[in-house]
């Protein structure tokens, strides 16, 4: 499966591309809220976590909304880490809200995506037990997930998700 990125790279786009930029309009929404710059966990983590706790948010299924970190602590248990499917389905029972607790635990239960997606990197990378996000990273994720709910409140609910980009080899019928 190719990422974003590699996908996007592969495809030859017309000049000026699919959709010209004037065909956009611009919508600002703003919350009056600062993000703090000091964070304590490192930004892929951070994306994750405001990605799957909005998830959760909108589908109430904190199982289907961290379903790779899941996956990761499967893969993780099979390699070696004691008791990480038990560890990760605990913290996703304690996922209900934007509370502290809740944040806590999803930022814990994240760093498992890592045995899902780079089992190389996850042998050197922290451990669940290794992460606390501060007060400031606390509250950075749940305004960065209040915006998203604020975004599909305001846009409409989402419509298509989990697409990947894999690379299909066209197959032409054979003349007879």
């Amino acid at each position: 499966m190719a990422t974003v990125w590699e996908r996007a790279n592969e495809v030859r786009q017309p000049r000026g591309g699919y959709i010209r930029t004037s065909q956009f309009r611009v919508d600002s929404f703003e919350d009056h809220k600062l993000l703090s710059l000091a964070e304590n966990i490192h930004p892929t983590l951070m994306g994750l976590v405001v990605d799957y706790l909005a998830r959760f948010m909108l589908s109430g299924d904190s199982k289907e909304a961290f379903g790779v970190s899941l996956a990761g602590a499967k893969r993780a248990e099979l390699l070696g880490i004691k008791n990480a499917i038990r560890i990760s389905q605990n913290l996703a029972d304690v996922i209900v809200d934007l509370d502290d607790e809740s944040i806590i635990a999803a930022t814990k239960l994240v760093s498992f995506d890592i045995w899902y997606r780079n089992v190389q990197v996850a042998i050197s990378a922290k451990g669940c037990s290794e992460i606390m996000p501060d007060t400031r990273t606390r509250e950075n994720i749940r305004i960065m997930v209040e915006r998203g709910l604020t975004f599909f409140d305001t846009i409409g609910n989402v419509t298509a998700s989990e697409f990947t980009f894999e690379r299909k080899r066209l197959v032409l019928p054979r003349r007879v």
